[in-house]
């Protein structure tokens, strides 16, 4: 088995290893071109998102909700070694976490129902953790424009590395409440805060 996966000729009941392992070398040494977009489905559907008017408007309070049950599709799937069986879930294999919401409403508030069908349409996308949390944030925040809104993503350990994701956006120069999870104030119009980093680019 060594001498194959070196690449050497083998004779007898190994040989029948050296195509099978040239043919996964070649499968690896093609992943780099197009792997990343092979198994990736179009976006999420934000159009899901509906809105209700802010019953309080003139005052400052706080929503905070957990979506426990979150899961897409690992982008670079199908490197493993059970790349055959990843192919009918057409993508990677799956990931799990859990999202944590918290914004203060301005004029609407997000209706759950949608939020939940949204959140649904990530389940067949090949998206990178990062990526999906400032998806969700970008996609949150323009279609409820909040005072000040903050996403996590608190991901199932992969690869013995577990991830945790935080992105942040406001809409004012005040302070967030006490009580919220993270965040920071940062100026006029949108600014995005990750993971205590501004990104100087407006979401909205």
């Amino acid at each position: 088995l060594a001498a194959a996966m070196a690449g050497a000729e083998c004779t007898g009941p190994l040989a029948i290893l050296k195509p099978c392992t040239d043919c996964a070398r070649a499968k690896m040494t093609r992943l780099p071109c197009g792997a990343l977009t092979r198994h990736c489905t179009p976006m999420p559907k934000p159009e899901l998102l509906e809105t209700f008017e802010n019953p309080y408007p003139d005052r400052e309070y706080s929503i905070s909700m957990e979506c426990p049950e979150f899961t897409s599709l690992c982008p670079v799937g199908g490197i493993e070694s059970d790349a055959q069986e990843l192919r009918q879930l057409e993508g990677g294999a799956p990931d799990f976490g859990t999202i944590l919401i918290d914004y203060v409403p301005d004029r609407l508030c997000l209706e759950l129902k949608s939020l939940k069908l949204y959140l649904w349409s990530f389940r067949n996308d090949g998206i990178f953790y990062e990526r999906a949390v400032n998806r969700i944030l970008d996609d949150l925040a323009a279609a409820c424009t909040p005072r000040w809104m903050e996403v996590t993503g608190d991901f199932n350990i992969r690869g013995g590395i577990k991830s945790v994701i935080t992105a942040t956006a406001e809409a004012h120069r005040e302070a967030k409440p006490e009580g919220l999870r993270g965040g920071v104030a940062r100026g006029d119009g949108w600014v995005r805060d990750v993971a205590g980093v501004v990104a100087g680019r407006r979401v909205s």
